[in-house]
């Protein structure tokens, strides 16, 4: 619900109107039933993509991101504002991402890393997962030069991305990134017209990995507004700690 009404709430933007579309990717219709009849959201439109066939959840988004790259490719819109259910819109977002003039821009949010898994840490504090922005940025060469005194298998600084660091978050700057918050993601119609698919890539990863190695083929610069702050309902989703997020299931 807080996802609907921060939708809900956005500023309109002069100059633009703007369409509601959630694609609802179930394999049944009871969510999109439930929502679809409830006062208040008459103007958001709600399709289920019953045409995809996937089997894992994390295809079966990706499948539902391409339908809505397609879908706004044959309306002739403007942009896509790509979001995750799971993230919840300051009401000015919308506003900063278009007049940047960039292709590709998101806001920021936060995620949940099990430290266990990633970090050499004491047993008993494998349990307590810690919160990093999900966005990532290349490292300097001066940073690459020292991260190689430790990994010297690593030959090319493009080979290794970074969290953005507390200090970048708090300046409410603007920062081209390798990997933007995708659950908040602005992409221009030159950006979605330019033929960048979601999909898995073979290295593994989430829906939105091979879109933006598409679009950065094709030379599209990828940035992150940190001034744009959204909340991120991810707690609950590591019950187990496992890494495991639901989508990958």
């Amino acid at each position: 619900m807080d996802f609907l009404f921060g939708i809900k709430n956005l500023n309109s933007i002069e100059g633009y109107s703007k369409d509601i579309l959630i694609v609802d990717n179930s394999k049944t219709t009871n969510f999109m039933d439930k929502y679809i009849k409830m006062p208040g959201f008459k103007e958001i439109k709600f399709i289920h993509d019953k045409e995809n066939k996937e089997e894992k959840n994390m295809l079966r988004v990706v499948h539902s991101r391409n339908f809505i790259i397609d879908y706004a490719a044959r309306k002739n819109y403007d942009y896509i504002f790509m979001l995750d259910s799971d993230v919840i819109l300051p009401n000015d977002i919308l506003d900063k991402l278009i007049q940047s003039g960039k292709d590709v821009i998101s806001g920021l949010y936060f995620g949940l890393w099990p430290v266990g898994r990633y970090l050499s840490v004491p047993e008993n504090e494998r349990n307590n997962p810690i919160a990093l922005p999900v966005a990532y940025r290349e490292l300097t060469e001066e940073e690459f030069q020292i991260y190689k005194e430790t990994h010297p298998d690593f030959t090319d600084k493009s080979q290794v991305k970074v969290h953005l660091s507390t200090s970048e978050v708090k300046s409410g700057k603007t920062f081209e990134v390798r990997v933007p918050s995708p659950g908040c993601m602005l992409i221009s119609r030159k950006a979605f017209t330019s033929g960048a698919k979601y999909g898995i890539l073979k290295e593994g990863g989430a829906d939105d990995g091979k879109f933006i190695k598409d679009l950065i083929s094709k030379g599209f610069k990828i940035y992150c507004d940190t001034s744009c702050l959204c909340k991120h309902d991810v707690f609950g989703k590591f019950t187990n700690n496992d890494g495991m997020h639901p989508a990958y299931q």
